[in-house]
């Protein structure tokens, strides 16, 4: 019970009983004060991007170049199939990650050529399986090469042929040649002729074709 100075009535308060209020069952104002902190706290973590689920990250990529070798053979007269051959080099950032990509050309990739000339392999970036983990695309830069069939060195022997006769004043000839080529492969129906490979005589004496070698192809 709160005792009045009744020395100085001036002074003195007036006399109000202290109010007790019961708080309502399971409120604790202190607790909820707390709890509103918290709460706060985590949207502005939240809001700042310090927690919490973010932005999905950039798809990774890689650029690899292809360098498809370019082969060379000799015509034989026999059809060739030829299985390209490559080499490639794979970067990211301009850094060197050629171990970890792998590159495969596709099954039944194959060039086939029987003549002389040159043939390009045609290869592009679908013509390649290419493969990293952790990688979602490539860029993809292919040089391609080329198959040359380069003619065969040969030689062919031409040879006249001859008539020898004895003179009667009558006129006498003989017409044609001989081919021997030093590969096989080649015959006389394969070598083109254009000129005159006849000789022709009536006097004693000698006729010649004069062939030239500019005469055959």
């Amino acid at each position: 019970m709160r005792e009045i100075d009744d020395r100085y009535p001036e002074f003195a308060e007036p006399y109000e009983p202290v109010k007790r209020v019961k708080h309502k069952k399971g409120l604790n104002w202190p607790f909820l004060a707390v709890a509103g902190a918290f709460l706060l706290s985590v949207f502005v973590l939240n809001s700042s991007g310090g927690s919490g689920p973010g932005p999905a990250p950039a798809p990774k990529t890689a650029a690899v170049t292809i360098s498809v070798q370019s082969q060379e053979e000799v015509y034989t007269g026999e059809e060739y199939a030829v299985v390209p051959q490559f080499s490639y080099i794979a970067n990211e950032d301009g850094s060197n990650i050629t171990e970890a990509v792998s590159v495969e050309l596709k099954p039944d990739t194959v060039l086939k050529a029987t003549d002389a000339g040159t043939y390009p392999f045609g290869l592009s970036e679908t013509s390649f399986d290419i493969t990293a983990e952790g990688y979602d695309g490539f860029t993809v830069i292919v040089f391609d090469g080329t198959l040359t069939i380069d003619p065969a060195e040969i030689t062919a022997a031409i040879t006249g042929n001859t008539l020898e006769t004895t003179y009667d004043r009558q006129s006498h000839s003989v017409q044609g040649y001989e081919v021997e080529a030093s590969d096989p492969n080649y015959k006389p129906s394969d070598i083109a002729f254009s000129g005159t490979n006849i000789a022709e005589r009536t006097d004693a004496g000698t006729t010649y074709m004069e062939l030239a070698p500019e005469q055959f192809t």
